[in-house]
């Protein structure tokens, strides 16, 4: 839980599923300023000098359980590894979904074919 949005539980990603909603930020562009309000953003206005995906930069990073930036907001994706300074300091085991329809059990991912 967190103080302005007593629903969630503080998850920055969580927090992009509920404005993309609310504030019909749906399209291409908006959801990549929501990726940018999680990631880029909070670290300019950190000051933050060594931030990114670089030589040099301090190898901290969160893997998600998706394909894409989209995957991940549409669906509150799983952190499946998150790095600290180089150290992993969270790991997630994917879950599987398995529906069953006309007595036949089938895997699902929810995500679009390739």
């Amino acid at each position: 839980m967190d103080p302005w949005y007593p629903l969630g539980y503080g998850d920055p990603l969580q927090a992009a599923f509920v404005l993309a909603h609310y504030g019909q930020m749906s399209g291409y562009g908006e959801l990549q300023q929501l990726i940018d309000m999680m990631t880029t953003n909070p670290a300019r206005a950190l000051g933050l000098p060594a931030y990114g995906l670089r030589e040099g930069a301090h190898a901290d990073l969160v893997v998600f359980a998706a394909p894409s930036e989209m995957d991940a907001i549409r669906l509150v994706a799983p952190r499946r590894l998150v790095l600290r300074r180089g150290r992993v300091v969270a790991r997630t085991e994917p879950a599987q979904t398995t529906v069953t329809w006309a007595g036949k059990a089938e895997p699902v991912s929810f995500l679009k074919p390739a």
